[in-house]
């Protein structure tokens, strides 16, 4: 044989093995290329699924928020609406005029004061000092009266026995809790 035809045939079994090796590298390129394909794809639907989970659950957490955000802001809005009744309903006891004034409280000074009471002082708010000597006077004590800033109206009595509270503030306080849900059941709801 000569040089050229072994080396045509060493060229030949070369190419052919080289076709060979290729195409099963090709194969093999293609099989990893499917695969990868198939794990990229996998991990493509896991994450899209745990993020589609994780925007549900932030969409959630959000309205709860809001919703929560909107009923505070409605009770607030009830307590404010509650707070201006009670301001306003608490104006007007104490701008009565003077018999309406004197009225109300004789009335609340005869169910809440003892029968024989021996006052030592009276303290009244400061515009309403005549009015409580006719308080006074109409349960049948008499004692000395004494204007004071912090009442706004109604009076303190001290007695021998003891201090009756009979100020507008003291019943508002009281009583503002029976009234609000009496006023939030009729009213508002």
């Amino acid at each position: 044989m000569s040089n050229n035809t072994l080396v045509a045939k060493i060229k030949a079994n070369a190419e052919e093995q080289i076709v060979k090796i290729k195409s099963v590298s090709d194969a093999a390129v293609v099989a990893v290329e499917t695969e990868t394909k198939s794990k990229v794809d996998a991990l493509t639907l896991e994450r899209t699924a745990v993020l589609e989970k994780q925007k549900q659950h932030i969409e959630l957490v959000e309205v709860s928020k809001a919703k929560q955000l909107g009923n505070i802001k409605l009770q607030q809005a009830k307590r404010d609406q509650i707070d201006a009744v009670f301001s306003e309903v608490e104006a007007d006891l104490v701008s009565q005029d003077s018999v309406t004034y004197v009225n109300y409280f004789t009335k609340l000074a005869k169910e809440q004061l003892p029968g024989k009471l021996e006052v030592k002082v009276v303290r009244t708010a400061k515009n309403r000092t005549e009015e409580a000597k006719d308080i006074l006077k109409a349960v049948g004590v008499s004692g000395e009266v004494e204007a004071d800033s912090a009442i706004k109206a109604g009076l303190v009595v001290y007695g021998s026995d003891g201090v009756y509270d009979l100020t507008l503030e003291r019943l508002m306080r009281e009583r503002k809790a029976v009234i609000e849900m009496e006023l939030v059941q009729k009213v508002i709801l």
